[in-house]
């Protein structure tokens, strides 16, 4: 039995180098990769009809001492525990490649999905910034025409009006209003002193006039006593009694003059009451003016105040969405970190076919050393070489046999430090 393993050495050596082979053919698909695993696999092969050929010969010769084929049992046996060792380490080695690529696989489509919905979340938001900051901008803009619109703007200035100017409108307005409010009252003020002024004057006229009518009238009464003293005197008091008619004549003339004067005090004096009313109501119609602007100030105020509380609501929605976009973005960088684990777990997987394929060179070598020594010396070189090969196998599997990366997807992990 021990035989028919040591004839078998060289059909599994074929058959691990195909295994090997299919893996670094899948993992590599290069045509000058199969071709060379080809002559490999061929070499095997042809090193196991080597063994069967050779040990048809040693049963021919079975006349030899048993202690010789003790000794080829036993080292028949060894040589099958070595290739066993070596089979048992490749077959890990290939498990270890296929597992470490699957997850490779599937942190790349973790991680490819993230940053694709993470992108789309950026570009949402985006135009959802966009729309916030475009109504901002048009609430601004219609408030902004409307106010104007209510201050009759004329039709030939611009329709859109910055917040500033639309300010430095408004105070412009006011103290416009102010200055005129002030002018007209001081005006006002001293036209109605005035007027005050000529109406006491008018009155002292008046008693004026009354004062010549009394004159006038004690005149006329004076003219008539001459007239009648005249007419006693008869012939000496003519000349006198001329007098006294033209003396009564001017001061009826004079009374007839004084009422005129009377008349035209009395139609000034109208006319002076006619402008204190209208005085009055010039200065009644400056309060309702200021009283109307003061309206429109308060409701510009407003406007105003609606409009910044406006603004500061939008610039607290763009602030959220700047804050959404933040996150996004760090998604996306953590996300980009997968090229890192990629490569970790990449590179131990080279570091595996490395030890498959030094382990391949090294079997492949000990065909060369064979010829020149006997069939014992043969075996015993081939057990030695062979416990050489798994001891290094071995060794190199267990600086890869830990993981490296043990994250299936992009989700937050252990820190590891390497």
């Amino acid at each position: 039995m021990s035989r028919l393993g040591i004839r078998h050495v060289g059909k599994l050596l074929a058959i691990v180098i195909s295994i090997v082979s299919g893996v670094i053919t899948y993992i590599y698909p290069s045509p000058w990769f199969s071709v060379a695993l080809l002559f490999t696999v061929a070499a095997a092969w042809w090193f196991s009809h080597y063994l069967d050929s050779h040990f048809s010969t040693l049963s021919s010769n079975s006349s030899a001492g048993s202690a010789v084929q003790d000794g080829l049992i036993e080292r028949d046996q060894q040589l099958e525990d070595e290739q066993k060792r070596i089979l048992n380490i490749f077959l890990n080695q290939v498990a270890l490649m296929r597992e470490e690529a699957e997850q490779v696989r599937s942190i790349l489509n973790d991680a490819i999905g993230g940053i694709n919905n993470s992108f789309r979340d950026i570009d949402s938001q985006s135009q959802r910034q966009l729309q916030v900051v475009r109504s901002l901008v048009s609430d601004v803009s219609d408030s902004e025409c409307g106010d104007s619109n209510n201050h009759s703007v004329d039709a030939s200035a611009s329709s859109h009006v910055n917040l500033s100017e639309f300010t430095e409108e408004t105070k412009s307005l006011l103290s416009f209003f102010v200055e005129n409010v002030l002018l007209t009252s001081k005006n006002s003020m001293s036209l109605l002193q005035q007027i005050d002024d000529m109406w006491d004057q008018v009155k002292e006229v008046t008693k004026l006039l009354n004062s010549v009518k009394g004159i006038s009238s004690q005149t006329n009464l004076l003219a008539l006593n001459a007239a009648i003293e005249a007419a006693r005197a008869g012939e000496a008091g003519r000349g006198f009694a001329v007098v006294a008619d033209e003396v009564r004549s001017l001061s009826q003339n004079s009374n007839s003059l004084s009422e005129k004067i009377d008349d035209v005090v009395k139609e000034t004096m109208a006319s002076m009451d006619s402008a204190r009313s209208v005085i009055n109501e010039m200065a009644s119609r400056d309060m309702s003016t200021v009283l109307g602007s003061k309206r429109k100030v308060e409701m510009m105020t407003g406007e105003i105040q609606r409009v910044n509380e406006v603004t500061q609501e939008k610039i607290g929605q763009v602030s959220e969405i700047s804050e959404g976009l933040d996150s996004n973005i760090s998604a996306v960088i953590t996300a980009l970190q997968f090229e890192d684990m990629a490569n970790q777990l990449l590179t131990r997987i080279m570091g595996s076919m490395q030890v498959i394929d030094e382990a391949s060179q090294s079997l492949c070598a000990i065909e060369v050393t064979d010829k020149c020594l006997n069939f014992t010396e043969r075996l015993d070189f081939k057990i030695k070489k062979f416990r050489d090969i798994a001891d290094k196998l071995e060794a190199n599997a267990v600086v890869f046999s830990s993981k490296s990366v043990s994250q299936n997807d992009m989700n937050i992990g252990e820190v590891e430090l390497f």
